[in-house]
């Protein structure tokens, strides 16, 4: 409908939990119409982009001395543990070939490309330290796209949150509701746009 945005909100909760937030939403002027979904039969998917690191958990974030993903803090007793054997794996690794590193990256990332290509997910950038999956599934099978990922190391991660389309063929889904109110005013009279937003 031009001039109109569709926006989708998932509720989750009671019955009457959803019945009062789509009577607080039918309140609002600025809304046309809110349909409601409980009953119906719909697709839900939901959207991932993800930051991994191409090199390794362990010089994820040296500089910040913590080698955490955002799903897993540490403690700050386990980073004080860990300073020492930081500061041997820092000189080690200096001792590696830049070769060497290169090749480790690469193996890095066709895990993860394996990974990615399991899940239904592609890879959609790759730089020289990390690449970036792109994920559309349902919530819990992202749920388990960034548990498995997680030990790769998670460097960014943002989700699109729930999104829900309904199965039914019809062109509108306020097809119901525009014949009723086209009963109710009768066949001459013009409808009433005054609550609509301006287009």
């Amino acid at each position: 409908i031009p001039g109109l945005s569709r926006m989708t909100i998932t509720v989750k909760g009671e019955q009457a939990v959803v019945q009062q937030a789509r009577k607080q939403l039918q309140d609002l002027p600025q809304v046309w119409a809110v349909v409601d979904l409980s009953d119906a039969k719909v697709v839900e998917r939901e959207i991932l982009l993800i930051k991994l690191s191409t090199l390794g958990p362990d010089r994820l974030s040296r500089g910040e001395g913590s080698t955490c993903t955002p799903r897993q803090p540490q403690s700050s007793g386990i980073v004080r543990e860990h300073e020492e054997e930081v500061e041997e794996e820092d000189a080690a690794a200096e001792a590696v070939a830049p070769h060497m590193q290169v090749v480790e990256c690469s193996r890095r990332l066709g895990y993860i490309r394996n990974l990615a290509t399991m899940f239904g997910a592609k890879v959609v950038d790759v730089g020289a330290e990390c690449c970036i999956v792109e994920l559309c599934a349902k919530s819990d099978r992202v749920d388990a796209f960034m548990k498995i990922a997680a030990p790769f190391g998670i460097l960014e991660a943002a989700r699109s949150g729930r999104m829900a389309m309904s199965r039914a063929a019809k062109l509108s889904l306020y097809e119901d509701n525009a014949e009723a109110d086209a009963e109710e005013m009768g066949d001459g009279a013009a409808p009433d746009l005054s609550h609509l937003p301006p287009s």
